[in-house]
């Protein structure tokens, strides 16, 4: 039964209406005509046959064109194709780290005569990439203090700025030795001061000057070439001494960061 359109589907009904009426239907009111003639005559009950074969019709149209459909879906198959390309993961180089741990006092060297000394452990942290063609340069400046609003001598930024420019100003001209670093190699490296006169024991004492530790780690890895700076001033005050040329036993050294030149240059 090929119908399409409303119209299409209207006369479709209305022709099972009829067939139904006439045929199957038409059994059904013979039945009913012999044994219930009263009730056969009624409008009410042509018009119920008339409702039951609509229904019965509707439903026939139904079951029709949803096996019209089942076939036409096996046969073609579906319509649609969704194809999901597989996920692109753009993953970073992995990247060495190289670091200086804590700067510390070397406490017998302090003399007149002598100089400051501060030993530095410089350390590939990454647990698995290979710092390649590293370096670990670091220096020791004397530098002069201010006092801050609590009278505590401090080193201004400018102090500070024109020191580390000096150490880059010798970096830049060395031609060091270099070296790889393996996932957690370390070296370790001491860096002294001018020699110790009264002068600057006396001015050390005061707090007037103070040592400024400066470092540069230098290396190369998958995702280039990095440069990790340190910048940091030794606290001044009395107690650290025991008198002319002698630091007092069982100090513990404060080193305060620059405002800059801490971390990985950009």
């Amino acid at each position: 039964m090929p119908v399409t359109g409303f119209l299409s589907h209207t006369w479709a009904i209305v022709a099972i209406v009829i067939g139904l009426l006439s045929g199957a239907l038409s059994v059904l009111r013979e039945f009913q005509v012999m044994y219930f003639p009263p009730k056969a005559e009624s409008k009410r009950v042509f018009w119920g046959w008339v409702r039951i074969a609509f229904v019965a019709a509707a439903i026939l149209l139904w079951l029709d064109e949803h096996s019209k459909v089942k076939q036409l879906y096996a046969a073609s198959g579906p319509s649609i194709q969704i194809t999901t390309p597989p996920a692109v993961i753009n993953s970073p180089p992995q990247t060495a780290y190289m670091k200086g741990h804590d700067p510390a006092i070397v406490l017998g060297s302090y003399k007149l005569g002598g100089n400051w000394a501060v030993s530095v452990q410089c350390e590939n942290t990454s647990p698995t990439v290979i710092a390649q063609d590293a370096i670990c340069q670091d220096g020791l400046r004397v530098v002069k203090t201010v006092r801050n609003t609590f009278k505590e001598p401090i080193v201004d930024k400018s102090a500070e700025d024109a020191a580390y420019l000096d150490f880059r100003k010798i970096l830049d001209a060395a031609a060091p030795h270099r070296r790889n670093y393996g996932p957690g190699e370390n070296g370790l490296s001491t860096v002294y001061s001018q020699t110790i006169d009264v002068g600057l024991d006396e001015a050390f004492r005061k707090g007037a000057k103070t040592i400024l530790f400066l470092a540069d780690f230098s290396w190369k890895d998958g995702a280039g070439e990095h440069h990790n700076e340190v910048c940091s001033w030794l606290q001044m005050n009395p107690q650290m001494f025991s008198g002319p040329g002698a630091l007092a036993p069982n100090n513990q050294f404060v080193f305060h960061y620059c405002v800059e030149h801490n971390g990985v240059r950009k």
